[in-house]
């Protein structure tokens, strides 16, 4: 085969190959996503409880922690980022290459030589053997990229511990999201203990006027004004039921459970409360705890990094290379040796990028600054507003609760009176349903208070779930929430100077 018909095959080959290579799109048939949606599902079951009888707020919190897939999604990303350091360590290594080989030359490397004044000679040499055995162990080391090894180790691990403050912001949302669902669910189950047994009453009456007005008995004036009153109570208490229909069902999907069966309410034993401090020390408490700003002051780490490793990228590459090597050819006079080699390279062309390369340096420090600003300017917005959110809904409890006092004795006044005949049935089903409904706004202003107190904690990065207590079990983790929710009240400022971060970032150095 000469060369032109060879160099058509192979072009024909390799051709052939990248035709075999490519890809086109293929969607899932309907059988594979049924298959998939069934497996998903399936495991949803199979991780969710069937039946949470009287669950405690603490212990709530706790199923919620465990059990929720977007926790355990970022845990994995932590896990990730940490193992991503790890690999980062090892590029800091010099490279190792061992190689070994069986080498075969048909015919054999004969070779003629040519002295200077053009003779040839006429007697081939040959100086390598028909077959050989080669190995060596060559260390090689670049110098420029173990510096920019160092620094990118750095980052990821800056990057991991940026993980984990997300780890910290889930887990914040969680309680939040918990402790609502956990407290709507008391209520409602509350409202359905009293609003079926009252709206049975009212329908009683609603049928007995009816027949009073039938039977002619009352007049019908006096029976309709009756009736739509009886009817607009009943309407009263269908707003009352859809207000707070499927809470249990929402509480049950918090806690990782089948919304699909109800979740009973138990003790709510999260003693949470405002801090004993003030606002300007509450500040300062955020800034040095929230996932946000920690993880914004990580990215200015990153960033000043990434500013090393461009203006070193700019540097000559020096390289230095060593190791024994063996050769089985004979016509050698030493098989064994040990190489060393070292050699520097530069573009010619990357200093003249430095003058940008410094340029964008600034320009990312400067928005990092920037980005750092707006996530401490939110972070005090939402200190404030948590705190004065608390402080409405504590007046808004303080003033339900003197109604519900209020309503409480007028009803014990209105039910005796019933009682004693001196007052109609209709006055004590009215007064029946002004208390109930003084309860419900009772319990929406406790429920109002607890989130707004957890709203607070979150806002000063507060972990009410102790970190790293996932592994534990359910009681054990539940008793730890219930003790860092007792130290609430007592949290303090760091001293001025001394960041929360402090023993973090030693980790991450």
């Amino acid at each position: 085969m000469n060369s032109k018909s060879f160099l058509v095959a192979s072009c024909c080959v390799g051709a052939l190959m990248l035709a075999g290579c490519a890809v086109t799109p293929s969607p899932m048939t309907e059988a594979e996503r049924g298959a998939l949606v069934a497996e998903t599902r399936s495991q949803l079951r199979k991780e969710g409880e069937r039946k949470v009888a009287a669950l405690s707020l603490s212990e709530a919190v706790a199923r919620a922690v465990v059990n929720n897939h977007d926790f355990k999604s970022q845990k994995l990303v932590a896990a990730l980022e940490s193992k991503q350091l790890d690999m980062a360590n090892w590029a800091m290594m010099p490279e190792v290459l061992a190689t070994a080989g069986y080498k075969l030359r048909n015919p054999e490397n004969l070779t003629t030589s040519r002295s200077s004044d053009g003779t040839t000679s006429t007697n081939s040499s040959l100086s390598e053997e028909k077959y050989r055995r080669l190995a060596d162990l060559n260390f090689s080391w670049n110098v420029l990229d173990f510096g920019m090894s160092y620094y990118r180790a750095q980052q990821q691990a800056d990057k991991y511990l940026q993980a984990k403050e997300r780890d910290r912001r889930i887990r914040h949302q969680i309680v939040q999201e918990t402790i609502t669902a956990w407290y709507r669910a008391e209520a409602a189950e509350r409202l359905r203990k009293n609003v079926d047994p009252l709206m049975s009453r009212v329908k009683r009456a609603l049928e007995s006027s009816k027949a009073s007005e039938t039977s002619r008995t009352e007049t019908p004036l006096v029976a309709l004004n009756y009736q739509r009153e009886l009817l607009d109570m009943l309407q009263t208490l269908d707003a009352l039921k859809k207000e707070l229909t499927g809470a249990d069902h929402v509480l049950a999907a918090v806690i990782g459970s089948d919304p699909g069966v109800p979740v009973s309410t138990g003790k709510a034993d999260l003693p949470l409360s405002r801090p004993n401090v003030s606002r300007a020390e509450l500040e300062r408490i955020a800034l040095n705890r929230r996932p946000d700003v920690r993880s914004a002051l990580y990215q200015s780490r990153i960033t000043e990094h990434e500013a090393r490793l461009a203006l070193m990228s700019l540097l000559p590459v020096p390289t230095v290379q060593f190791g024994p090597g063996y050769d089985s050819n004979s016509y050698l006079v030493h098989n064994q040796w040990f190489g060393l080699s070292t050699q520097i390279a530069q573009s010619l062309m990357k200093p003249l990028r430095y003058g940008d390369t410094v340029k964008g340096n600034e320009l990312r420090a400067e928005l990092d600054r920037e980005q750092t600003l707006a996530v401490t300017a939110a972070s005090l917005l939402q200190v404030h507003l948590a705190d004065l959110q608390l402080r409405v809904a504590q007046d808004s409890l303080d003033t339900a609760e003197s109604q519900l006092d209020v309503a409480r004795r007028i009803h014990k006044q209105i039910r005796d009176a019933t009682a004693a005949q001196q007052q109609p049935e209709i006055n004590l089903i009215r007064e029946d349903l002004k208390l109930l409904l003084t309860e419900v706004r009772h319990d929406l202003a406790r429920l109002e208070v607890q989130s707004a107190r957890a709203r607070l904690l979150v806002s000063i990065g507060h972990d009410i779930v102790p970190e790293g207590d996932e592994a534990a079990s359910m009681a054990e983790l539940a008793k730890g929430i219930r003790t860092e929710a007792a130290r609430s009240g007592a949290i303090r400022a760091p001293i001025e100077g001394k960041t929360a971060t402090a023993a973090t970032d030693k980790a991450g150095g």
